[in-house]
């Protein structure tokens, strides 16, 4: 498959990713939206009548009661879940921006900055404006054909903002709760990108060896770490076995996963819509009203 299909298959990928966590995000903030009001005006309730001294078994159905303070307290757990990673991602992301700015640049070439490191750092950063980062050490390490390879690599990454697109998928990742297969997915994600910009340099240079080698030079040297808006050239055995056709690339049962996914939060949002909450439509009226509570419910 070449790096065009390989494209693709990450963009369709990644739309649905997002897709999923924007119906997931939708989910949470419609079951707060609408259960809110019923559970502060339910809250009032409870301290009227220890106040008053009357019974809350006139002011609805047990039942519904349940189930709305059920639906109530878990939309906050998801919410403080999805703020947290938020402040996590946005952490992050300050980190990285200190770390390069902590780089010691040695000059601006067109299209990379070099920085002085003997460690042979090669890698793409930049949420918006993505840039290549290029150690000065590198061309102990490689050669002239590897780094040709690498640069074409991470110039794939760049034309595809491939560090934004891996900082939102790891977002989402730590916003989302546990389902089946969620780790692979997101991992999934991450290979495909890699393997495309692998696609991609060795269609620019015409050779597939340089590629391979500078895989297995760089194994265990980046531990296939990605931070946010960060994309290393990193070595992973799964790129190596598919650039040697050992292994087939496939996502169908992934994909298939984020499918069933997609579908069953859909089911939730029109069983949820379908179930009668206790509200409270008149909140503010009823708080500014508290003497006049069992008269307006």
């Amino acid at each position: 498959m070449d790096y065009r299909k390989l494209h693709k298959l990450s963009s369709i990928f990644f739309g649905i990713i997002v897709a999923v966590g924007g119906l997931y995000g939708f989910l949470v903030s419609w079951l707060f939206m609408s259960t809110t009001p019923g559970m502060v005006m339910y809250l009032v309730y409870l301290l009227d009548s220890i106040k008053s001294g009357y019974s809350l078994g006139s002011v609805g159905d047990l039942h519904q009661v349940m189930i709305s303070s059920v639906l109530w307290v878990l939309s906050i757990i998801l919410i403080w879940r999805f703020v947290a990673a938020i402040a996590s991602t946005f952490n992050l992301v300050v980190r990285t921006r200190q770390f390069i700015g902590s780089l010691k640049i040695v000059r601006i070439e067109p299209n990379k900055i070099i920085f002085n490191s003997v460690l042979g750092e090669i890698f793409t950063a930049g949420l918006l404006k993505p840039k290549i980062f290029v150690a000065s050490g590198l061309s102990k390490l490689h050669t002239s054909r590897e780094i040709e390879a690498m640069i074409s690599h991470e110039e794939r990454h760049v034309r595809s903002r491939d560090p934004l697109r891996t900082t939102v998928v790891s977002l989402l990742g730590k916003a989302t709760p546990y389902f089946p297969l969620k780790e692979k997915i997101i991992r999934d994600f991450y290979i495909l990108v890699e393997i495309c910009a692998d696609k991609s340099a060795e269609e620019k240079i015409e050779d597939k060896l340089p590629v391979i080698t500078a895989l297995y030079k760089r194994m265990g040297m980046e531990k296939g770490f990605i931070s946010m808006g960060i994309n290393y050239f990193n070595s992973q055995s799964e790129r190596i076995a598919v650039l040697v056709g050992k292994k087939i690339l496939s996502n169908k049962l992934t994909l298939g996963v984020l499918g069933v996914v997609a579908a069953s939060l859909v089911f939730f949002v029109l069983a949820a819509s379908r179930t009668e909450l206790y509200t409270c439509p008149h909140l503010a009226e009823c708080i500014a009203n508290l003497g006049r509570i069992k008269v307006l419910h």
